[in-house]
């Protein structure tokens, strides 16, 4: 078991009004990370904080489940859970560091990206024929793509034979994308006529990620409200978030305080705890961190 230094950001509650400390941990968050990290504490660890006098604590934390849109290749790619902090055990989680092998965490250091041996993924006919067809599908849509610029560029038609052919060796390649993670040479496929379609190709393996929309310009307290139905909030989640306040308490204890920005924090809370938002609410992002 490794103790940590905790470097303790703010200190809120969590939906089950347990103290919830965002920090950032040794070895965990990169150094000069932009965001800090959620641990969930018990009432009686949390009854050692003497924030924001002392900010810094020792602690022994337990991998969790990855985030959503992660690939574990770095540590703060998880979830924790708190074993100790600053000599309070929480039983549950501490018998969990003891019994188990340590997970192998990779320490975060600067300007160094964390190197992690490749997976070895064993897959049954079942994946194979999940793979293949989406191999079908993908080729099949790039070539349509060809074959509409190619076109409108030279006025000319491929025969059937032509798109077959074009559409199974291609979507070999796509299978063999699939299953080694090597493009071999995909990206360079390109239309005879000329014309480029690495935009196409990539965009079939880019993952779209999602995030809450902005808050409207006007907040009004029935607008608030709809907001965090639609996306699926708790009213325990947003007095949280709020410091354990209402929305409009929250915005009566500090001058210039207003319900759009106590609307946004929640916003900014909930991303940064990677809350998924529902399919009917939600818009995509540019591109991943």
């Amino acid at each position: 078991m490794q103790k940590r230094k905790v470097t303790v950001e703010s200190v809120g509650v969590n939906a089950n009004n347990y103290p919830l400390v965002r920090c950032f941990v040794e070895g965990i968050t990169p150094p000069n990370a932009k965001y800090s990290i959620p641990l969930n504490l018990t009432p009686e660890q949390g009854e050692t904080l003497n924030y924001p006098e002392q900010t810094e604590y020792e602690a022994v934390l337990v991998q969790g489940k990855l985030k959503n849109n992660k690939d574990g290749a770095y540590p703060d790619h998880y979830y924790y859970d708190v074993a100790m902090f600053e000599g309070v055990v929480n039983e549950s989680h501490m018998s969990k560091a003891r019994n188990e092998a340590a997970p192998q965490i990779p320490e975060s250091s600067p300007g160094k990206p964390v190197e992690i041996p490749p997976a070895v993924h064993k897959i049954d006919d079942r994946g194979l024929v999940y793979q293949r067809q989406t191999g079908i599908n993908a080729g099949a849509a790039i070539i349509a793509a060809q074959i509409k610029i190619e076109s409108e560029l030279s006025k000319t038609t491929s025969t059937d034979d032509e798109i077959f052919d074009r559409t199974v060796r291609l979507s070999n390649r796509l299978v063999g994308y699939l299953t080694t993670g090597k493009a071999d040479g995909l990206v360079d496929v390109a239309v005879q006529a000329g014309a480029e379609i690495t935009d196409v190709t990539d965009s079939l393996f880019e993952e779209i990620v999602y995030t809450y929309p902005e808050p409207p310009q006007r907040v009004t307290e029935e607008a608030f409200r709809k907001y965090t139905e639609d996306a699926g909030w708790s009213w325990e989640d947003v007095e949280g978030w709020l410091d354990g306040f209402d929305p409009v308490d929250w915005v009566a204890q500090e001058k210039g305080r207003s319900l759009r920005l106590a609307l946004r924090d929640c916003r900014d809370k909930a991303i940064e705890l990677e809350l998924e938002p529902p399919q009917d609410f939600r818009i995509p992002v540019e591109a991943k961190e």
